[in-house]
């Protein structure tokens, strides 16, 4: 039975993302741009664990080094206190029974424009799925954790951590060129 009703929320939650999605892109059209382009960075992770937090901090200040203004988005798959982070957060509390994310720090990441989103994500949550569908970003780097038309550039294979997706995910970006193909490694 709780199979069947995860089944549910599931086909009602894509069902949904597919009808705001389709929404908003017919409104945005914003140009793309490459990764190497980008300004403005975006990360949205699980941020439940110690070792995610430390893993996005690391890549956050990496970016920040290279000139990039990052905004960073986490997402605790629990019921904690949601103060004292150096990073916007928002919680289970935040995500309705179909797991559609909502509340301030959601409602105003979704209101800003990005020039890249990474998702950095090793299994599905579909908050965070939500999140980088909607994102206002010029360029989406995200997981193959599912056949997504969201992004631009899809990361597969198997990770050790969260820490091997980012040096993944942020080797594939940099090989990316101004016309958008995979440039000669």
């Amino acid at each position: 039975m709780r199979k069947l009703i995860k089944q549910i929320k599931r086909h009602l939650f894509y069902r949904t993302l597919i009808k705001h999605y389709n929404t908003l892109a017919t409104v945005e059209n914003n140009p793309k741009i490459s990764p190497n382009e980008a300004n403005t960075v975006a990360l949205i992770f699980d941020a439940t664990t110690l070792e995610n937090r430390k893993a996005i901090e690391d890549f956050s200040e990496k970016l920040q080094k290279e000139g990039k203004k990052v905004t960073i988005l986490g997402f605790f798959n629990e019921k904690t206190q949601l103060n004292d982070w150096t990073f916007r957060v928002f919680n289970k509390k935040d995500v309705s029974w179909k797991g559609i994310p909502k509340g301030n720090e959601v409602k105003r990441f979704l209101e800003e424009k990005f020039d890249l989103l990474y998702h950095c994500s090793l299994s599905e949550s579909l908050p965070l799925e939500w999140i980088a569908a909607l994102a206002k970003a010029r360029f989406k780097i995200g997981p193959a954790i599912h056949d997504w038309l969201y992004y631009d550039v899809i990361v597969g294979g198997k990770f050790e951590n969260l820490n091997h997706f980012i040096k993944q995910a942020a080797f594939h970006a940099a090989k990316i060129t101004t016309n958008n193909a995979l440039s000669a490694v």
